[in-house]
């Protein structure tokens, strides 16, 4: 009884971990080119409007 409890809390705990760490690492992944894309857009945004680059705030 005790052994089996223990490798089933064992095997649900090691499985919880990897889906843990894929999840984890796809929202890095995700996090980064949304990053990018978002710089790309800031940058472009700026380039538009470069007469009023100065008076107008760039993050709105």
């Amino acid at each position: 009884f005790g052994a089996d409890v223990y490798l089933y809390f064992l095997v649900v705990g090691l499985t919880h971990i990897i889906i843990g760490i894929v999840v984890y690492r796809a929202n890095v992944r995700q996090k980064r080119e949304r990053a990018k894309f978002q710089w790309q857009k800031d940058v472009g945004n700026l380039m538009s409007r470069q007469p009023n680059a100065l008076t107008s705030p760039i993050y709105e």
